[in-house]
């Protein structure tokens, strides 16, 4: 039986984006003034012009990245001197061989230190400018641990899936009549645009978003305004590559990797614009107790509303019963039609339900592997993870949730100064807040019940218990396992302990 190894496919070109000179612009803007775009012309023939014009300019004008060595500290030197080493070894000369290779191994460590001293300096430099990006940038390259990458996975079956048809990714993973919003501005794409961060890697297009600021305004407003109108998405701008990222554990297990998702840049603009307009609706459906992802918010709000609240408790001498919930896949676990009911519940405007309806109906993505990129397949649920729209449309299906398990109005909670406060909830991360045990059971069995109708289910291994009285007893099971109860908390990304204090960040 002969054995061959697996041909790795070639990597894929990237261009430099930071060698775009003037004359790409200049083309650009150009090529651009003589695109005719006709009234009944369909956005999906719209982009193929813009991305045509994009590509043929960048690969005349901007240079491709340069493939770059395993080994970055060896210099031209070094490697004069391993070629003159391959060359000896051919005419089987022993001792040239070793003289050879102990100069090759004195010139490679000399080349190493004088390489990791040069990038200590500048991570310092970086850090002394306040240089973040960069300073991680040079941290990164010292963290070289050896992570394995399967060629197989596991299915749900616990079968190992090998052959490359048979290892099928995608098993992991009526219109109203329509009362258009206002059309969209040029300040508006302007505005996304300056909102969209630089030095990111493109989706499926290959267009990084460096290539699309010389694109004259009008051109982007037009092609998304002819989206905007139709409620029809170019078919790339609803393909994304997922980029499987292993976590702790077995790598044949799928439940042990997260995802990084690329999708075009240029339909983050039009996101942006929908993520603006939605706005108005979610800031006044959301209550209070619900920090995640939304303006002048952050997790540092919660972790101090926590604080204090178990502060009040000890003041008052009230027991104070705290129940961390996590979900299952979370994200991965909405049901779209859900989500397009709910949203049209809480008096989102049809048309931007129509829109973000018509943009996750037959998604594709491809999973993007050492070995090359699999087929395309559909998604059927679940939140798009590149999407920008993924924050408000979680928080929106979650507050759906909550409000069938009758939180707000429930009497159930702690009593601190008038109020009642029995959650606090920053996306997906919920915390309950009770005063006895009862109540505090009923509490998980009700809201695990309610989140079970909408396709959420609470991961048991996930889910923590901390109270403030040391000396109290408590026992709670979901599905005859127990909930481990806890001393201190990784809360929001801090290590909590249960009188309060702020141990460090996690």
């Amino acid at each position: 039986m002969r054995l061959c190894s697996i041909k790795r496919p070639p990597a894929c070109q990237k261009f430099d984006t930071n060698k775009i000179g003037p004359s790409y612009a200049v083309e650009i803007r150009n090529r651009f003034e003589l695109l005719a775009i006709e009234e009944n012309q369909e956005a999906e023939e719209i982009w193929e012009n813009v991305k045509e014009i994009v590509v043929e300019t960048a690969e005349k004008h901007v240079l491709y990245k340069k493939p770059t060595r395993s080994a970055k500290w060896i210099s031209e030197e070094t490697y004069v001197i391993a070629e003159e080493r391959r060359r000896t070894k051919m005419t089987r000369s022993r001792d040239e061989v070793r003289r050879l290779n102990a100069m090759f191994q004195q010139a490679a460590r000399k080349d190493k230190g004088k390489y990791w001293n040069e990038e200590c300096a500048r991570a310092g430099e970086a850090y002394r400018k306040g240089n973040m990006r960069e300073l991680y940038q040079h941290v990164k390259k010292t963290r070289t641990a050896f992570m394995a990458r399967q060629a197989t996975i596991r299915g749900r079956n616990g079968k190992e899936l090998d052959d490359q048809e048979e290892n099928n990714l995608d098993e992991q993973a009526e219109e109203k009549r329509l009362e258009l919003e206002p059309n969209i501005l040029d300040d508006e794409v302007v505005r996304a645009m300056k909102q969209l961060a630089n030095r990111k890697a493109p989706g499926t297009d290959g267009i990084p978003l460096e290539l699309l600021e010389p694109i004259p305004t009008k051109t982007l407003t037009s092609l998304c305004q002819r989206i905007w109108r139709t409620c029809k998405w170019p078919r790339e701008w609803k393909r994304s590559v997922f980029i499987p990222i292993p976590k702790k554990g077995d790598t044949k297990d799928c439940a042990n990797y997260c995802t990084i998702t690329l999708i075009p840049h240029v339909s983050k603009i039009l996101l942006k614009i929908i993520q603006k307009r939605l706005n108005t609706t979610i800031e006044r459906e959301l209550p209070e107790v619900q920090a995640g992802f939304r303006k002048e918010r952050s997790t540092r709000d919660h972790i101090a509303n926590l604080r204090w609240i178990m502060e009040k408790a000890r003041e008052y001498q009230k027991k104070l019963y705290m129940c961390f919930i996590g979900y299952s896949k979370v994200f991965d676990s909405i049901d779209h039609d859900k989500l397009w009911k709910f949203l049209e519940e809480m008096g989102t405007p049809l048309h931007l339900v129509q829109l973000i309806r018509s943009l996750y109906r037959n998604q594709e993505a491809t999973v993007r592997t050492p070995y090359g990129d699999t087929d395309w397949f559909e998604i059927g649920k679940g939140t798009w993870q590149g999407c920008i729209l993924l924050r408000a449309a979680f928080n929106m299906y979650a507050e759906k949730v909550m409000r069938n398990a009758g939180l707000e109005d429930s009497s159930i909670g702690v009593r601190i100064g008038g109020r009642n406060i029995n959650n606090l909830r920053y996306a997906d991360d919920t915390t309950l807040l009770v005063e006895n045990n009862k109540d505090l059971e009923n509490l998980i069995l009700l809201v695990k019940k309610e989140s079970e109708k909408f396709g959420l289910y609470l991961n048991v291994k996930k889910t923590k218990i901390m109270l403030t009285a040391a000396t109290t007893n408590i026992s709670i099971k979901i599905d005859n396992e127990e909930i481990e109860v806890v001393d201190d908390i990784i809360f929001l990304g801090f290590k909590l302990n249960r009188d309060g204090s702020e141990l460090e960040k996690s």
